[in-house]
């Protein structure tokens, strides 16, 4: 249905998705009430274990098939993320109901990817309507070939509540 690629940057060595019609929060959220928050699916940290820029692929009601040639592994776990207004922010999870947001990359990316996800639906039908559409789909092809993405999330819609949670790159077997 759609895909995104999306360079979220983190100071605290966490990157996440989170509704983008989440309040603000008085102070700072982090360390227990990060879980906290996490645990009710409000968001979905993601541990890195090193501060830096993250290139996350996020798929909506698609599977993620990896390009030949490259390897991926997967958490063997479903995570519940509750997403009242259908919008999801990604970034570093510093910025995540930060009532002043920490101006670096987190935030800039989290506003950034609601503007793509914006702009790529309306590109999309745009481009579906011309012959250069598909000069433009073998373009990001090669593209995301010559870029893979280091966390990759796949969004599906379900009915009953899933456990929320957080992962780490650390949990994947073979890291």
């Amino acid at each position: 249905m759609a895909a995104y690629l999306i360079d979220a940057g983190t100071d605290i060595a966490c990157v996440g998705i989170w509704d983008a019609g989440l309040p603000p929060a008085e102070r700072p959220i982090e360390g227990e009430a990060l879980n906290a928050s996490a645990a009710r699916g409000e968001v979905l940290p993601i541990h890195t274990s090193a501060d830096g820029s993250y290139l996350l692929r996020i798929l909506v009601e698609e599977p993620f098939v990896p390009p030949e040639g490259q390897r991926f592994v997967t958490l063997e776990r479903e995570f519940g993320l509750e997403l009242r207004l259908g919008t999801a922010l990604v970034g570093g999870c510093e910025d995540f109901q930060n009532p002043r947001p920490e101006g670096g990359a987190g935030l800039v990316s989290g506003v950034m990817a609601l503007l793509l996800m914006v702009a790529a639906f309306w590109s999309r039908r745009r481009l579906a309507r011309t012959g250069y559409g598909a000069l433009h789909r073998r373009y990001q092809s090669a593209l995301e070939a010559a870029h893979p993405p280091t966390i990759v999330l796949e969004l599906h819609r379900v009915e009953g509540p899933l456990p929320g949670g957080s992962g780490a790159l650390e949990d994947t077997p073979g890291a």
